[in-house]
């Protein structure tokens, strides 16, 4: 590892001043990370401090695909807590106002901050003036990965088979998809294996929009990168699940509405 810096010093200054990555060695899960943290932080005792803090750490770390899915989900979950508070029609078309009002206010800061940050400066707002947003060698690399599957056997599909050994045969350093690269290692079967920890957490709390948010935050990522077979996300997603599980068993109404947590006490 070492020697390969040293030999990539270059790209690796360039890479450090652009997109600090932190303990994790990465800007995407470091991104993920701070993500997965922010939202218990606020199931625990909901901060506007804590909510500007990690949204500014977020940007820093230019994870852009963990950024774009915290922008839908974050209106999603707006949407869906305004909606789920309406008792009558008054209500409802106030509510929806307030959406409308909120979502050109969310989507004004939004493109304010990729304007003034000059990484994503660089690689969303320069590459959608020009039309080229999905000619960046992130993307057309990932679509090579993709079109993989298009020409394996359907038994290796859907039992995989194949080794790490094989993709270096092939001339593959690295996957870049968590979707591709375990399907042909252990099939889709195998992969629904691996997920079944986190529908059987979404089942066990009812499909609870806390709980469905873990699944799709992992899933959402792995089209691009690894996440529950991830060693440096795994701890932050178990933490997740365990500290979500603590709050439902001690707290059961304010996890789901109240969400006042102040004095609850861990032993994990």
């Amino acid at each position: 590892m070492l020697a390969y810096n040293n030999a990539s010093t270059e790209g690796m200054v360039r890479s450090l001043t652009q997109r600090p990555f932190g303990l994790v060695g990465n800007p995407t899960f470091l991104t993920f990370s701070l993500y997965l943290v922010y939202k218990l932080s606020t199931l625990i005792k909901k901060s506007k401090f804590t909510i500007f803090i990690s949204l500014i750490a977020m940007v820093i770390s230019g994870g852009r695909i963990v950024l774009f899915f915290a922008i839908v989900w974050e209106i999603f979950e707006f949407i869906y807590k305004k909606l789920l508070r309406v008792k009558n029609i008054k209500q409802f078309c106030l509510n929806m106002i307030l959406i409308f009002i909120s979502l050109i206010l969310f989507l004004i800061i939004i493109s304010l901050v990729i304007y003034f940050t000059p990484f994503l400066y660089q690689q969303i707002w320069e590459r959608i003036a020009n039309n080229s947003y999905f000619d960046s060698y992130s993307y057309t690399y990932r679509f090579q990965m993709y079109k993989l599957l298009l020409g394996i056997d359907i038994n290796a599909i859907l039992f995989g088979g194949f080794s790490y050994e094989t993709f270096l045969k092939w001339g593959i350093k690295y996957v870049d998809s968590e979707y591709v690269m375990r399907i042909l290692q252990f099939g889709i079967l195998g992969f629904l294996f691996l997920l079944y920890p986190f529908i059987n957490f979404c089942k066990r709390y009812k499909f609870n929009i806390y709980a469905l948010f873990l699944l799709l935050a992992c899933l959402f990522l792995a089209v691009t990168n690894f996440s529950v077979t991830n060693y440096a996300l795994i701890f932050y997603i178990i933490l997740y699940m365990v500290i979500y599980k603590k709050l439902v068993i001690e707290k059961p109404n304010n996890v789901l509405y109240n969400r006042r947590f102040a004095n609850v006490r861990f032993t994990i």
